[in-house]
């Protein structure tokens, strides 16, 4: 370094003191320039040579060269097809208020486990997902895409944004076989979709999420509020199957017509993720989705949709049947319908969601029978029922109001939201003696949301803090033996997904 410095030091020089013009005068101080000015150019090449990696003149040059050529911004291109990877982290802190007992408010019953709520108060920090995903575009008609969530490894995480989850007494053997527990299957997605071949459709075969419900199966980096409403997150289950998905008006008109597997119930009390069929019958999906206003200036959005599932689950008949294969034959079903509304002009920034969803099916049995009443005992044959549920929610996002320009810069990436949310997931067995073998009482759960939102970089960096005010319904009857659980409860995610 000290040489190559003496030496360009000395070209400056004699370059500064006017050596070119002496060298017109002067053939040999000419000849020595050149000289000079080669010995430069080996000494740097020579410094080059020896200069380590991961450092230095090379590497600088190195890095340069490949952040123009693969990013950021630059698509990575592979040996066949193109690649592309992103992902999902969200890092959640929930506190929930403490209440040793239940919703039944016992701690013990003749062969039950009681009803301790002690499992499913404390505070904690939790990975709610840990998502990774690649989308493989083999051919300009083929499209491979697999998800993985490693948050799903691990359990003990209560249900949001009530703590009870599917509120039972006891053990629910419900519509699973061995492969039906949802806690420790990592694989989301795999599928493969095919397009560009029939206009205006794509067909995806694989597992996936069934286009029921609005957020269930949207991506979760989407979500309006930490955790979506009660009816969307029994949707958000993945299946495996087909479906074709057609558009038109630039996905002003579109529907979704699907067949699958479906082996669990439309509770949300099994999973039917990763599983092969447990009878023959196949369920079937078919939603219409439309646009009538989309990106109006004055009128802003619109959008209307409405889904149904429909499966058959039994073959044997069996009374006391515990999965889809030889319990009593069951005509299941669920309907879906949303909308959404966010208006233009001077009120842009402000939307509006609501959905409901009425359900019919069956879990293989219930334990819901007091002391006192009749013995606690498990139904053995339980009828198919129906339960309701249905949410309506707003918000409104600053940086896209009106007031946008105006608001101090700390201030814009603020978003303000409510919710409320019901829906019935107590599901008991019958009080009436006579019946409580057969049919099942539902109560409503129906919480209260405030939000806010703070958007760093989109939803690719953003930050959640939602409050949650909790009640159980049909609480406080004495011959019931119900209370009102102190379960309200403070959530915060913070994301990042890519």
């Amino acid at each position: 370094m000290k040489t190559i410095c003496a030496v360009m030091a000395v070209v400056g020089g004699l370059a500064w003191s006017g050596a070119a013009r002496a060298a017109d005068e002067t053939p040999d101080l000419k000849k020595q320039i050149e000289e000079l000015r080669k010995r430069v150019g080996t000494l740097e090449q020579e410094k080059a040579a020896r200069q380590p990696v991961g450092s230095g003149v090379v590497d600088k040059v190195v890095d340069k060269v490949v952040d123009n050529k693969y990013g950021p911004n630059a698509a990575v291109t592979t040996k066949q097809g193109k690649l592309t990877i992103g992902g999902l982290i969200q890092v959640w802190y929930y506190s929930i208020q403490n209440d040793n007992l239940g919703y039944f408010g016992d701690r013990a019953g003749a062969g039950l486990t009681g009803d301790t709520n002690e499992g499913k108060d404390n505070d904690s920090f939790a990975l709610r997902r840990a998502r990774l995903n690649f989308t493989m575009d083999v051919h300009e008609n083929v499209t491979g895409f697999v998800q993985l969530d490693a948050a799903n490894a691990f359990g003990g995480r209560p249900a949001f944004a009530s703590n009870l989850g599917l509120t039972t007494r006891g053990a629910t053997a419900a519509t699973l076989d061995t492969n039906g527990n949802a806690g420790t299957n990592i694989l989301m997605d795999a599928y493969v979709n095919y397009h560009g071949v029939i206009p205006h459709h794509d067909f995806t075969l694989g597992q996936f999420c069934p286009m029921v419900g609005l957020d269930g199966p949207r991506p979760p980096a989407l979500y309006d509020f930490a955790e979506v409403a009660i009816i969307d997150q029994i949707t958000g289950d993945r299946d495996v199957g087909i479906q074709a998905h057609g558009a038109w008006l630039d996905d002003r008109l579109q529907y979704w017509l699907g067949a699958f597997n479906t082996p669990a119930s439309f509770f949300g009390d099994a999973t039917n993720r990763n599983r092969a069929d447990n009878n023959d019958e196949k369920s079937f999906v078919i939603t219409v989705t439309g646009r009538p206003l989309w990106k109006d200036e004055k009128w802003g959005s619109l959008e209307l949709s409405f889904s149904a599932q429909f499966n058959f689950t039994g073959e044997s008949g069996d009374p006391a049947g515990t999965d889809g294969l030889n319990m009593p034959g069951t005509d299941n079903v669920r309907y879906y319908a949303y909308g959404i509304y966010a208006p233009g002009g001077p009120v842009k920034g402000w939307w509006m969601k609501g959905e409901y969803a009425w359900i019919r099916s069956r879990v293989a049995s219930n334990t819901w029978l007091p002391s006192g009443i009749v013995s606690n005992t498990l139904q053995t044959g339980p009828r198919a029922f129906d339960t309701t549920g249905w949410y309506i929610s707003t918000g409104y996002k600053i940086s896209d109001s009106i007031f946008a320009n105006d608001v101090p810069g700390w201030f814009k990436p603020f978003e303000f939201l409510f919710r409320y949310d019901t829906y019935g997931n107590i599901q008991t067995a019958d009080l009436v003696p006579s019946f409580a073998n057969l049919r099942h009482d539902v109560f409503k759960t129906s919480i209260y949301t405030a939000g806010i939102n703070y958007y760093i970089k989109g939803h690719n960096a953003k930050i959640q803090v939602d409050y949650n005010w909790v009640g159980e319904g049909g609480a406080g009857h004495g011959i019931r033996q119900t209370r009102e659980v102190r379960n309200d409860n403070l959530m915060v995610n913070f994301q990042v997904a890519w």
